[in-house]
């Protein structure tokens, strides 16, 4: 999937909840890290949004991975 493929207001919602946002790195000052999951959730109550264009989104703006202590990978992000 590329950016093209997404939905334009799933784009526009994803957009939007990343603003007070930016890519981090682990173990940083004011990172946190969360799963395409669990922005699916927090977007949920605005539209149903795949996990792949999520993820292609977070991908496409250099957002990171990385693997929690739990095992399950995570998106690093940083408060601006």
């Amino acid at each position: 999937m590329n950016t093209n493929d997404i939905d334009p207001l799933h784009r526009e919602l994803i957009l939007s909840y990343l603003t007070p946002y930016e890519p981090g790195e682990v173990n940083t000052p004011h990172c946190i890290m969360k799963s395409s999951a669990e922005i699916q959730d927090d977007l949920s109550d605005m539209a149903t949004i795949e996990l792949e264009e999520i993820a292609t989104m977070m991908q496409n703006q250099r957002y990171l991975i990385s693997i929690c202590i739990d095992g399950r990978p995570r998106w690093v992000l940083k408060r601006r």
